[in-house]
């Protein structure tokens, strides 16, 4: 019998998307990040994906910082109470 492999081949977006997401799923990981950056700058978009790719981009410098990092807290006046 014999075995198949299937090489999946895989977009350079794709990588990049990938690599983005694996940032995210890892809050504070410098090295996921950088390779979610490294991705994103490798990546040479085609015509019409310029906002895609720099929101990509922006994702992935985005993604070192712990999620509680990411939402700002609500201003709160002086002397309210918290709650």
């Amino acid at each position: 019998m014999r075995a198949w492999l299937w090489r999946v081949v895989i977009d350079p977006w794709e990588d990049a998307v990938t690599a983005v997401l694996t940032a995210l799923c890892r809050p504070g990981d410098q090295r996921a990040a950088d390779q979610a950056i490294d991705h994103c700058l490798a990546y040479k978009p085609d015509a019409g994906l310029a906002v895609f790719t720099m929101r990509l981009t922006l994702t992935a410098l985005d993604a070192p910082r712990p999620r509680h990092a990411r939402r700002p807290k609500p201003h709160r006046p002086p002397g309210q109470p918290n709650g």
